[in-house]
């Protein structure tokens, strides 16, 4: 069961403006509000593909921050941070090889 995780999403709404100083194009924006959205992390899940991706594959969601979204052994802050005898790979670690061939 997964615990009752939200992302929120929003975006600045602005009122953009162009005008003309001495020749010069100026574009100007006031900012007019924010809109925003809690999504739970379920509703995303439903929307991951099936894919089966090797015996230990699996999907995960990153934000443009480099944030986890969703990961399968995501844990709230203060519980177990992950399963007993998980095997993970640091992400870090992971070489791509630099050749024409492909992997």
């Amino acid at each position: 069961r997964l615990p009752n995780l939200f992302i929120t999403v929003s975006a600045p709404v602005l009122d953009h403006h162009n005008f003309t100083v001495s020749h010069k194009m100026v574009r100007t924006a006031n900012l007019l509000g924010v809109a925003g959205i809690d999504i739970p992390i379920r509703e995303i899940i439903k929307y991951i593909p099936a894919f089966k991706l090797g015996a230990n594959g699996h999907a995960f969601a990153i934000n443009n921050n480099g944030y986890v979204i969703f990961h399968p052994d995501l844990r709230p802050m203060f519980q177990d941070l992950v399963k007993p005898y998980f095997s993970s790979v640091d992400m870090l670690e992971v070489e791509i090889p630099d050749n024409d061939k492909g992997p």
